[in-house]
């Protein structure tokens, strides 16, 4: 059996069978127009747990309780109810001391934001479900932020689900790593890097995992739980910390959508933040509307990203931020496409097994006054690994999680070149496996034993399969299954 070669650390051994700046560095707007094709949408809402800071050991507290309970000296209900009450109070003082302990240990080590890390500037990034190319001139807001700052080319979903798409950008590891239900270690987190380099955390808008955000390193969390991405127009509930809190409609107004429940709150948190000495990391999760069709959720999206700009324009923060917009998930849309899709200037195809580039490839959209050169292109290849690295640089951040897939984008963002080639990896849900080294891609589909191979660079509309006359190439992305692979060659 052959096995694709990839260095990815501790994976196990798995069978291949598998706009301008103005004077006042505002972010500027532009208008353009496009139709764009539809897409199914599955509302999958999931629950949050609630931040494990209490194991379920009984505590001494419980025993107090159960003496009290069965020992006859304590008959007069009066008596122990208010003994019950105290005890309840005591145990409520100790576990907010407690609480307040650990936080402060936690704290020991965080970086003073004193020298270059002062200043570092905000850092705002705002996620889409899906976003494709073929989408871009029909959002003018986003055309603005594009014609304002950079735009990748060669930037790709890092996976085909939220929660693994999710895992992969908190962590910086690719999504073949991600362990079932995208569980992932505090330490790891990018929320709780940025909050120990002096970053004040925050999320706002959708979550996809069933470990609480402030679990994971966010200060605060307003928003929805769904592993789709998608929520409800009208949403009956709002999450803020812990608190599930029901949205009442008002009979002399028209109720909220999610989206300006999410847009509200983000402006009411720039507000709170407009003077403030502490950068903030603000992430926007910005869902799909369920029932609703693509084209109209596209507008909607954008309509919200444009809010947000205003705000950002508004308070005078555009000038100290470093704003990053990209979409999160691939897709298995099939469509014919019979011109150059629209920045990228490449005939980009789509499939409906997902493995095309069309497919893969989704917009990474940064501005940052003074460093993002307005309306520059990269086409580094790079995914949602390498954000987190890019932004501990962004936040000249004195530590930065080592061991990682990822590398940062900060050079090409301010007009160098990344001289980097590393191996991207993805496996769809239906088991078809994907990589890209430089120019060349493979795609193993499920079932099948002889790879595909398209020479990116020559023909990126992936019509020629070049396996038969590059079999060194081929080589390259697979060896012959061998017990006990030595450590500095993991494949899969």
């Amino acid at each position: 059996m052959m096995r694709l070669r990839i260095s990815i650390g501790l994976l196990a051994l798995i069978p291949i069978m598998f706009g301008a700046i103005s004077a006042e560095q505002a972010i500027v707007q532009s208008s353009t127009e496009q139709k764009s094709a539809d897409s199914n949408l599955v509302l999958a809402q999931g629950p949050v747990a609630q931040p494990q800071t209490e194991d379920d050991r009984p505590t001494f507290f419980d025993g107090i309780r159960g003496i009290i309970g069965d020992s006859p000296a304590f008959d007069d209900n009066d008596a122990t109810e208010s003994l019950v009450e105290s005890l309840n109070r005591a145990e409520k003082a100790y576990k907010e001391i407690r609480q307040s302990n650990r936080e402060a240990i936690r704290g020991m080590n965080r970086q003073v934001r004193v020298g270059t890390a002062r200043q570092s500037p905000h850092i705002v990034v705002i996620t889409i479900p899906q976003l494709r190319f073929d989408q871009l001139t029909s959002m003018t807001r986003l055309s603005g932020i594009r014609n304002s700052g950079m735009t990748f080319t060669n930037y790709y979903a890092p996976a085909d689900n939220l929660t693994s798409s999710r895992w992969s950008y908190l962590t910086g590891n690719l999504a073949a790593k991600s362990p079932a239900e995208g569980r992932l270690n505090r330490k790891e987190s990018l929320a709780e890097s940025l909050w120990q380099a002096g970053y004040e955390t925050t999320l706002i808008g959708t979550w996809a995992s069933n470990q609480h955000p402030v679990e994971l390193g966010y200060d605060h969390w307003t928003g929805f739980p769904s592993s789709s991405g998608v929520v409800a127009r009208y949403p009956e509930f709002f999450f803020t910390q812990t608190t599930r809190a029901k949205i009442m409609s008002d009979s002399d107004s028209a109720q909220s959508t999610s989206h300006q429940l999410i847009t509200d709150e983000v402006t009411s948190f720039l507000k709170r933040h407009q003077r403030s000495s502490r950068q903030f990391y603000l992430h926007v999760g910005i869902p799909f509307l369920q029932g609703v069709k693509s084209e109209e959720n596209i507008q909607e999206v954008d309509n919200a990203i444009g809010q947000i700009v205003d705000s950002l324009n508004t308070l005078g923060l555009a000038g100290r931020v470093c704003l990053i917009v990209t979409g999160e998930t691939s897709h298995q849309i099939a469509a014919d496409v019979d011109k150059n899709l629209p920045v990228v200037d490449e005939k980009l195809t789509y499939s409906k097994s997902g493995t095309n580039e069309g497919n893969l490839r989704t917009p990474l959209i940064v501005f940052w006054a003074g460093r993002a050169k307005r309306g520059s292109v990269s086409d580094f290849p790079c995914t949602g690994i390498d954000l987190l690295p890019t932004l501990m640089n962004v936040a000249a951040a004195r530590k930065t999680p080592q061991g990682i897939d990822g590398v940062s984008l900060i050079s090409e963002i301010q007009g160098s070149d990344l001289d980097v080639e590393r191996l991207l990896y993805w496996k769809m849900k239906d088991g078809d496996q994907v990589a890209r080294r430089g120019r060349w891609k493979v795609i193993l589909r499920e079932g099948q034993k002889q790879l595909e191979l398209y020479d990116l660079e020559r023909d990126p509309s992936e019509s020629t399969n070049v396996a038969k006359k590059h079999p060194d190439i081929v080589d390259s992305f697979v060896v012959d299954s061998k017990p006990q692979q030595p450590l500095d060659s993991q494949t899969l």
